[in-house]
């Protein structure tokens, strides 16, 4: 079975953002998808990169937090649907301190640890 992680950038629940990943993530459950979803305002415990790059060597993010979980399962994610409003022309601060955290998806040459899926071209 395939998992669709929903990862929710907007500080307000409910909001446009928020509506329009949802109403994505019941198309994929439609189709037999289990959805994940995060809600990162909600994270108690969240710090963003530390540019410490044992990451490169060590192949995960060594720091300890409630994104810890989430990188996880974006990693196992067959898909994922990230949904923030716009604030002065840039994503909201919850989901660009995620974002910083998806460093450690990038091996030293700077190319995806991230396995890619395969996937039959034929209908």
């Amino acid at each position: 079975m395939s998992t669709t992680l929903v990862i929710l950038g907007s500080p307000r629940k409910g909001a446009n953002s928020e509506t329009i990943a949802m109403a994505m993530a019941e198309e994929s459950k439609k189709k037999g998808n289990t959805i994940k979803t995060y809600r990162l305002n909600d994270l108690k415990n969240a710090r963003g990169c530390q540019g410490c790059n044992a990451c490169k060597t060590k192949g995960f993010c060594i720091t300890k937090d409630d994104h810890a979980q989430i990188l996880d399962n974006v990693r196992d994610a067959d898909s994922v649907i990230i949904a923030s409003p716009t604030y002065y022309g840039e994503v909201s601060g919850q989901l660009r301190l995620f974002m910083d955290r998806l460093y450690c998806f990038l091996d030293g040459g700077m190319k995806s640890t991230i396995r890619r899926a395969r996937r039959s071209l034929s209908p």
